[in-house]
């Protein structure tokens, strides 16, 4: 089976966001091996014909709609952890139609919390085990001009993903 995963890329000029020749435009990795290709033709990035220089901005997991370069955080379902995996990157700078091969470099965004849990003395069993964060920020917004992840928002109790494992 194909993994599928889609990124957001966007090419630009200049700081941050203040001129992009392509916005929000989906990428996609058949293979799951980190080579991504347009999704189809309209999805298509082509560098200036002129040779001209330009940069990319890039994060996982792409979402269709975008707005005023906000991509929306919402973390409070957790069951498919790599739909809320927020990855970033803007490390490259300076190619053009003669230097075209952009390796993008991803950064994680958020904190995982990851929680092994054994049954001890007087618990035989951890069948139904449930885990609650109580008052984690549940959405916040990432800035995708910038980087910068605002301030969380939106407290709630959250269900963590969990899976049954065996003592050692």
């Amino acid at each position: 089976r194909h993994r599928h995963d889609a990124i957001g890329v966007f090419m630009k000029t200049g700081s941050e966001l203040s001129n992009v020749l392509a916005a929000n435009k989906q990428y996609i990795t058949a293979s799951g091996n980190g080579n991504f290709t347009a999704a189809n033709a309209a999805e298509e990035i082509s560098y200036p014909a002129d040779g001209s220089n330009v940069d990319f901005i890039a994060y996982y997991p792409y979402q269709a709609s975008i707005s005023n370069s906000t991509y929306p955080v919402n973390v409070s379902n957790q069951t498919q952890q790599n739909k809320i995996d927020l990855l970033y990157a803007n490390n490259v700078t300076g190619a053009n139609k003669n230097n075209p091969n952009a390796q993008l470099q991803f950064r994680h965004k958020l904190s995982k919390v990851d929680l092994k849990i054994t049954a001890g003395t007087g618990v035989s069993s951890l069948t139904g085990l449930i885990v609650t964060y109580k008052g984690f920020n549940t959405t916040a917004n990432l800035d995708l001009a910038t980087g910068t992840l605002a301030a969380g928002s939106n407290p709630a109790a959250i269900q963590a993903k969990t899976t049954a494992g065996t003592g050692s």
